[in-house]
């Protein structure tokens, strides 16, 4: 089961990939400024993982 799980996680990863490719794009064409789209892409991604590992704490995974 927990092969399963793992290879579902890495075709998410695969599928999504492209996604935040075009969502990256349209975030410095947005912004107009590469390094502060960059900027913002990196302070959301580690609010998410400082998120999920308090979740993960919390649950005691």
């Amino acid at each position: 089961m927990t092969q399963v799980l793992l290879y579902g996680l890495a075709l998410l990863a695969g599928i999504s990939n492209p996604l935040q490719s075009a969502a990256n794009a349209a975030l410095n064409k947005g912004i107009g400024q590469p390094l502060a789209a960059t900027l913002v892409v990196y302070a959301v991604a580690l609010c998410g993982l400082l998120i999920c590992t308090g979740i993960g704490a919390v649950a005691g995974i």
